[in-house]
């Protein structure tokens, strides 16, 4: 299922649809004993990728050449644009990570105590990247070992145009989770909104009335599960996760 979810992901990022939020902050210790803040990367103008892993996964090391790649022509022997932070987040020793990152030959930071920070960005599959741009606006990107390297560089590139740096986090969802309804506002009072299964199948969907704020009763349209809320309106497009509780 996990790999399932990431193809179809995939379908929404080559269609330049971003899932964009605020970036929680955080400060966690790597397994070199060197400490990292995000918003001090950020304040300092750097771009910052996030890659959610665990030392078992087939797909997040079929995915690691690619990502060193990338650290080597933007990280701080490169250009020195982009910080890449690797947190694992299923119970490792910091020996089996640094083991890890010896045999797929990942340079750049990685971390095993990740504390709340998976779930703070709602990390439920792997590998799961996220470019947080200087604004502090993060992003989900998402590709396969042939494409991870272009994929992210692409983001890391938008982050310095208008369409990402300027468009700041607009939705809001509520309740996420949940069972019966679904309520979004939006910075604009006019907006279409389709709700997609794991199927990319559009199962749900609307237009605003000329209202910032719009209802979405399920009246047992929708099984228990993931599903994604795409939200597009005043040129711009985002996408949620939401999650149905039965």
């Amino acid at each position: 299922m996990k790999y399932f979810v990431a193809i179809f992901l995939t379908f929404f990022v080559s269609s330049n649809i971003y899932f964009q939020e605020l970036a929680p902050d955080f400060t966690l210790t790597d397994i070199d004993g060197v400490t990292h803040n995000l918003y001090d990367y950020l304040d300092d103008g750097k771009t910052v990728i996030l890659d959610f892993f665990y030392i078992t996964c087939i797909p997040c090391q079929n995915n690691a050449e690619g990502v060193e790649s990338l650290y080597e022509n933007l990280g701080p022997d490169g250009t020195d644009e982009v910080v890449v932070l690797g947190l694992e987040c299923i119970s490792s020793t910091d020996d089996q990570v640094a083991q890890y990152a010896i045999d797929f030959n990942c340079s750049n930071p990685q971390i095993n105590i990740t504390e709340d920070v998976p779930d703070l960005y709602g990390v439920f599959y792997y590998p799961t990247y996220f470019i947080v741009c200087p604004s502090r606006i993060y992003t989900e990107f998402f590709g396969a070992p042939d494409e991870i390297e272009n994929v992210l560089t692409e983001g890391v590139t938008a982050c310095t145009t208008s369409s990402v740096a300027e468009f700041q986090a607009v939705v809001d969802v509520f309740p996420n989770p949940t069972s019966e309804s679904l309520t979004i506002t939006y910075s604009i009072s006019s907006y279409d909104w389709q709700i997609y299964n794991l199927n990319g199948k559009v199962v749900l969907s609307g237009k605003s009335k000329g209202s910032y704020s719009t209802k979405i009763e399920f009246n047992e349209n929708l099984d228990g599960g993931i599903y994604f809320l795409k939200v597009s309106g005043g040129g711009a497009t985002t996408v949620k996760k939401i999650a149905v509780i039965e």
